[in-house]
């Protein structure tokens, strides 16, 4: 379901596939052949949602810029999320106010806290928690709570999240081309 949000609207691109099930409101940019899947809910009513191509976000998990009180100035700032090309989000994420990068890996169940900038090829295995301001160096595997590094990953598993994430955009245009019925 698309919703409008003061008068700001969702912008899809016409490759992007959008589950039935999810819920996209406002200021969010979808770009090609990305896709939403089952039950996630992308509120860009705080700021604006920008996602790129060929970027896959599982089942249920949820998107939300976030505010950022400056006490001293009396005023509320609106933080965006940008999301790179070839991203995989799993099922279950929490994401709020962040920058995340190309080729991405984000493990089902994982927190992103506020002003997390998660730099390309990264990964956050799963149920893993990013703490506010949290900065990812490129192809680091961070994994706990709160995360920590593990180890990083060679260029060769970057080709492999680009395989994966195109792999989603085929799946979704099988869903697209048989048309889901509703019973």
């Amino acid at each position: 379901m698309f919703y409008d949000y003061n008068e700001k609207s969702p912008k899809i691109h016409e490759t992007a596939f959008i589950h039935p099930t999810a819920l996209v409101v406002g200021d969010v940019e979808i770009d090609r052949k990305s896709s939403i899947w089952t039950g996630c809910i992308l509120r860009g009513d705080l700021g604006k949602i920008r996602i790129g191509e060929y970027t896959c976000i599982q089942d249920r998990s949820i998107l939300h810029p976030g505010e950022v009180f400056l006490f001293e100035e009396e005023k509320i700032i609106h933080k965006p999320i940008t999301i790179g090309s070839n991203v995989l989000i799993g099922k279950n994420v929490v994401i709020q106010a962040s920058y995340i990068g190309d080729l991405v890996v984000i493990e089902s169940g994982a927190t992103i806290e506020k002003g997390v900038q998660i730099n390309e090829g990264a990964v956050i295995g799963q149920n893993s928690f990013v703490p506010a301001n949290f900065v990812v160096a490129p192809q680091a595997v961070l994994i706990g709570n709160p995360a920590r590094k593990l180890r990083t990953i060679d260029r060769g598993t970057l080709e492999q999240h680009r395989e994966i994430t195109w792999l989603f955009a085929k799946y979704a245009e099988q869903y697209q081309t048989k048309k889901l019925k509703k019973r």
